[in-house]
């Protein structure tokens, strides 16, 4: 039951019932990157506390960190790093209490700035190392004063940082690394050297090999192992030396032309390379035509490098256009040599052909002597056969000869030839240079004797030739028969060239008179009368020569025959019966022809006659007068007076009595009853030459019939009289 009474404390009590806080969290690393940590790196954690904290208890990656030290309240703990720790994210985890005992609501496992720690303990790896080019690893480079690299790798946690490589050139025992030393990259280098090199040379050298060393650097500060590229690179700095490019593909015959448009061919030698082992890396061709300008028919392309030739194909080469080919050879570094080119190739799928030959196809060849022929033809041959055939007398001796600097193949003749032979000129297997073939046969001709205007055929224009030259005009003598003659002219103008020119003209005309020989031309006037066995034809004026030609002769009706000829005159006749044609051809020698052609000719009807003709007249200077094609009204004249026996006789009522003029004459014809009295007067008037015929009804002059019986008719002309007897019966 004592009461003891203390005295008063000084001491505080305070009540904390609110739990810790921490306003920041964060983490980091002594990396050269804080937000990395490789193996045996130091990574910390921080946070600020609100109040005093008792001493937390924290977990980083798995593993108790160390309390480094707590500033103003910001604590810090501590790890390091080791390969036991799981590589990737650093995770932590810790609770706090503080001086109340209040512990934290959960624990504390993320930054509040977001911050936090990789850790990567596993090593990079290189790929591959390209020098020379960013594409691909060159042996050769064509470069001495720029460096061009790529380096390629990974890290399969961290990523990459970059490169660091070096460049070394090899001696006998060593390779010095010391031309261009370890150096940062983030894997392409495209650099010039002297930014690079830290010795007395500034470029590569050239003839010289370099090799790369390379090591890959991850994010956290791990380092691949060296990486070597052991083929290393050349520096080449020399281009090729060029050979030749020939056209198609044999060495020893270069084209000049190609039968295929959309083609080229060439093969090609000689390029040599000094530093890249000899080696040509690849040939580069294109296709130009050259004239004023050069213009590009195909840009430059890359062909297979080991081959020493090629087939351009995809063309569109047009003829008569040159085409050349270039080539040039690219070395191993991607030199190119200087150009070579092609002397130049055409197109041309045609074979080859003859332009001209001398002498002139429409000329004859000489019959006086031998003679020389050329073929020229348009391109140069590679080959030809050759055969001479004459359709004559003799087989004629030859010797040929190629002229390939102007394409003309020479034929000359080692004998005289005669006139009118045919000679074929026969051309087999003419091969030319773009090796189309060819075969042809040319025909030429000697001299037709007598075709004095060189055409081919004996005609009437040859008679006109002849009758104006006469007499400057020497065709004989001759030797052999027609048409193959060998002239051994004497220079005088004689009957013996008459002779000649007749002969061969009768010749001639007895081997060709066919229609080919007649022309009808437009249709012209010509007169002619008949009498006495005579068709008289008037000529134009001034006609010295020419030609009359009857076409489809009725031999039942008419037949001619000769004309006349003499010193001063001569007539050629020609006829061909079985196509009813007969040529009358004739020339004065000089002089002009009466106004009138004769001609023997029976006719053979009392009826006019229509006879067709074609007719060609010249004066004495050869110029055609009149030309072209005639039909002949021919009236029959009787050669005497005559009275036919009337028909029909007896007759009832009418009968018709036909009576003969062979010239003009005033004709009586009177019908007289048995006592000699006139019964009708039937005609009283003139008549032309002919074959007439009158009418009677059987009435008297007043109209009346005549009773039956017999009576009489009588004509009168010119002196002459007859008379017949007649029968009326009804």
């Amino acid at each position: 039951g004592y009461i003891t009474v203390g005295t008063a404390s000084n001491d505080q009590l305070q009540i904390d019932q609110i739990l810790p806080y921490i306003d920041s969290i964060w983490v980091e690393s002594d990396n050269d990157d804080s937000s990395m940590a490789k193996y045996q790196d130091t990574v910390s954690i921080k946070f600020r506390a609100q109040e005093g904290l008792r001493m937390p208890y924290v977990i980083m990656a798995e593993d108790t960190a160390i309390y480094k030290d707590e500033d103003d309240r910001i604590w810090t703990f501590e790890k390091e790093m080791d390969s036991s720790d799981a590589q990737g994210i650093i995770g932590f985890y810790f609770t706090l209490m503080d001086s109340a005992g209040n512990t934290s609501a959960a624990p504390y496992t993320q930054t509040t700035d977001g911050s936090r720690v990789l850790y990567d303990y596993t090593v990079p790896f290189i790929s591959y190392i390209n020098e020379g080019s960013f594409e691909e690893d060159l042996n050769y480079v064509a470069t001495a004063d720029t460096l061009r690299l790529v380096i390629d790798g990974a890290d399969l946690l961290s990523g990459l940082s970059g490169f660091k490589f070096c460049i070394g050139t090899p001696d006998t025992t060593t390779i010095d690394w010391t031309f261009i030393d370890w150096t940062f990259t983030n894997g392409l280098v495209d650099t010039l050297v002297h930014e690079l090199t830290t010795g007395s040379d500034s470029i590569l050298q050239n003839n010289s090999k370099y090799f790369t060393r390379a090591i890959a650097i991850d994010r956290a500060g791990n380092e691949s192992e060296e990486f070597f590229d052991s083929t290393g690179f050349w520096v080449d700095l020399e281009k090729p030396t060029p050979g030749y490019i020939k056209d198609g593909f044999d060495e020893d015959y270069e084209l000049d032309w190609t039968f295929d448009s959309t083609s080229l061919s060439v093969h090609w030698n000689g390029f040599k390379d000094t530093i890249s082992q000899g080696v040509i890396g690849s040939y580069e061709l294109s296709v130009s035509v050259i004239d004023e300008d050069t213009v590009e028919v195909l840009d430059w392309f890359t062909v297979d490098t080991l081959a020493n030739s090629a087939t351009i194909t995809g063309l569109a080469l047009e003829r008569n256009v040159k085409y050349f080919v270039a080539l040039r050879a690219v070395d191993m570094a991607g030199n190119k040599s200087d150009t070579a080119q092609t002397d130049g190739i055409q197109f041309d799928n045609q074979p080859a052909r003859i332009d001209t030959v001398m002498p002139s196809l429409n000329s004859y060849l000489n019959v006086s002597s031998s003679q020389e022929i050329k073929f020229k033809f348009n391109k140069k041959l590679f080959s030809y056969k050759f055969s001479l055939d004459n359709i004559g007398v003799d087989t004629i001796p030859y010797t040929d000869v190629l002229m390939n600097g102007d394409s003309t193949v020479s034929i000359t003749l080692d004998t005289t030839l005669l006139t009118a032979d045919t000679l074929y000129f026969k051309f087999d297997g003419v091969t030319s240079e773009n090796l189309m073939v060819m075969d042809e046969t040319i025909t030429l001709y000697s001299m037709l004797w007598g075709d004095l205007d060189s055409n081919r055929v004996l005609d009437v224009a040859d008679v006109v030739r002849f009758n104006t030259r006469w007499p400057d005009i020497d065709l004989a003598p001759v030797e052999h028969e027609p048409p193959h003659y060998a002239p051994n002219l004497d220079g005088e103008a004689n009957l013996r060239d008459l002779s000649i020119f007749s002969r061969m003209w009768n010749w001639y005309y007895k081997t060709y008179i066919p229609t080919m020989l007649m022309t009808s031309g437009n249709n012209v006037d010509v007169s002619a009368t008949y009498s006495g066995g005579q068709l008289r034809i008037q000529l134009p004026e001034n006609t010295s020569a020419g030609q009359i030609i009857f076409t489809d002769l009725n031999y039942d009706v008419i037949n001619v025959s000769g004309a006349s000829s003499s010193a001063q005159h001569f007539v050629l006749v020609n006829e061909d019966s079985l196509i009813g044609v007969k040529a009358y051809t004739f020339a004065t020698l000089g002089e002009t022809l009466d106004s009138v052609f004769v001609i023997d000719m029976v006719l053979d009807t009392e009826t006019d006659y229509n006879q067709g003709i074609q007719v060609r007249f010249h004066d004495q200077e050869g110029k055609e007068i009149l030309a072209g094609t005639a039909l002949l009204k021919i009236i029959p004249v009787p050669a005497r007076y005559a009275l036919g026996q009337n028909y029909p006789n007896p007759f009832n009522p009418t009968t018709t009595i036909r009576f003969e003029l062979p010239e003009y004459a005033h004709t009586r014809i009177a019908i007289y009853d048995l006592l000699g009295r006139e019964i009708i007067l039937l005609e009283n008037r003139p008549f032309n030459a002919g074959y007439h015929q009158v009418v009677w009804q059987g009435r008297d002059t007043y109209g009346n019939a005549i009773p039956s019986g017999m009576y009489f008719y009588r004509m009168e002309a010119n002196g002459f009289s007859s008379t017949r007897k007649m029968v009326f019966l009804k």
